[in-house]
């Protein structure tokens, strides 16, 4: 019910898996994924837009699509990326 920003989720997104998540209230992970572009975000305690992104995520075309967004996400934590950030705050 509670999480924040789950490494293998990033991890998954990054790969290319059309990832399905809660959509938890601290917000983790929409701060990755877009609904239905990148991954699939369900509503803490919703069967049935579980049932939906599952079978969302059953469409072999469009998946693949997610896919290819879903690997355009990993730029966003590259190594180079996150250690000029580190910089830039110290």
């Amino acid at each position: 019910d509670y999480e924040g920003l789950s490494n293998s989720m990033i991890e998954a997104v990054s790969m290319g898996m059309p990832s399905i998540c809660t959509d938890c209230p601290i917000g983790g992970a929409k701060m990755v994924i877009h609904n239905g572009i990148n991954g699939f975000l369900v509503p803490v305690g919703d069967c049935d837009g579980m049932a939906k992104a599952m079978d969302n995520a059953s469409d072999i075309a469009y998946c693949s699509k997610v896919s290819e967004n879903a690997k355009k996400t990993a730029e966003r934590f590259s190594e180079k990326r996150i250690v000029n950030e580190w910089l830039r705050i110290i």
